[in-house]
């Protein structure tokens, strides 16, 4: 069940409060007031003001360590790291070790606090988005990570992703936590319902057949530990 139909009960209600903390936000940064601080982000009382990117030079307002949103280029960014030097892959991003041995990437931001930010920008289930990746000052291709082992498909095609939003999953104690923190997924490259954003098209399983789905790119890619900033942004006007 998406996130979109928890409009009553408990889930409602918190959903409800925490819009109206990203509403208050979000007119902040419109207004060009510094944001209040986000919860749970340690900041203490007072404001958070905002900051410049230094590679691109962004008004970024921070979400929590490692995770900003820019209000005017309607963009989210987020801090990771390059998870392995080689390998099969059944996601793109996932949260710290969670599932870190099929992932190219890892973050210590958690899926809701990236939804958060999602949230504050208006995106919504369907969603098309782009993703780019900064390496340093430069921008690293995709392709230059990851590689489709479809050998039919064109080296170097552009991937293209979509907001799928996770669900609650109800639990023995009838509690419904978030299933992208449960789980730790952000970018599945795999069909996973729990995953904040799923690549479009077909989703093979690459455990079932060498030409299906995705594995790290041996021969370009940087090394398992680089630095690499993410950069969401919706697809198209």
């Amino acid at each position: 069940m998406s996130y979109r139909a928890h409009s009553e009960g408990p889930i409602g209600a918190i959903r409800m409060g925490l819009m109206g903390f990203l509403s208050a936000i979000l007119l902040c940064t419109i207004a060009g007031a510094s944001a209040p601080s986000p919860v749970g982000s340690g900041a203490g009382k007072g404001s958070v003001p905002p900051h410049n990117h230094p590679v691109t030079g962004a008004k970024l307002y921070a979400i929590s360590p490692g995770l900003d949103f820019d209000p005017k280029a309607k963009q989210i960014y987020l801090e990771s790291r390059v998870c392995l030097d080689s390998g099969i892959l059944e996601f793109l991003l996932v949260q710290g070790k969670h599932k870190a041995y099929e992932s190219a990437l890892s973050t210590e931001v958690s899926p809701s606090q990236t939804m958060t930010a999602m949230l504050l920008l208006g995106w919504k289930p369907e969603d098309s988005l782009n993703i780019i990746l900064l390496a340093g000052k430069d921008t690293l291709p995709l392709t230059r990570l990851i590689r489709n082992r479809d050998t039919t498909v064109a080296v170097g095609r552009p991937l293209h992703w979509r907001l799928t939003g996770s669900n609650y999953a109800e639990t023995r104690t009838g509690k419904s936590p978030f299933a992208a923190d449960r789980e730790g997924i952000h970018i599945a490259l795999v069909d996973r319902s729990e995953a904040l954003l799923q690549v479009q098209g077909e989703k093979k399983n690459p455990y079932h057949n060498a030409y299906f789905g995705y594995e790290m790119n041996r021969s370009a890619r940087p090394k398992s530990g680089t630095a690499i900033t993410l950069i969401l942004e919706k697809a198209g006007p």
